[in-house]
């Protein structure tokens, strides 16, 4: 055991380093569970951004159509411009018949 120690010094001294040792990720290196663990971070935080963005979309929707759709239809009949909000009606009404779930 005395004379691998020994061997390994050496080798240190000299500059020589055996791969996979130590001295090997001491200067910087990178070792393969930690690019592993890099990339695995990097493919979870691009699932997370794309969950995020399908979230956001959808709350989006929702507000629009439940709630600023009608909104703005009860303003264009407050306003006098009944024959602007029914046209959109009926097109918004044949939409969600055709498209809907």
């Amino acid at each position: 055991m005395a004379g691998i120690l020994r061997e390994r010094e050496f080798l240190f001294a000299a500059g020589i380093r055996k791969p996979g040792t130590f001295a090997d990720r001491a200067e910087g290196g990178m070792c393969m569970l930690e690019v592993l663990f890099a990339i695995g971070l990097i493919w979870l935080l691009w699932k997370l951004i794309v969950l995020a963005v399908k979230a956001a979309w959808g709350i989006t929707k929702v507000l629009v159509f439940i709630i600023f759709l009608p909104l703005i239809l009860i303003g264009l009949v407050i306003g006098g411009l009944v024959y602007i909000a029914i046209p959109i009606l009926i097109v918004v009404g044949i939409v969600g018949l055709l498209f809907g779930k």
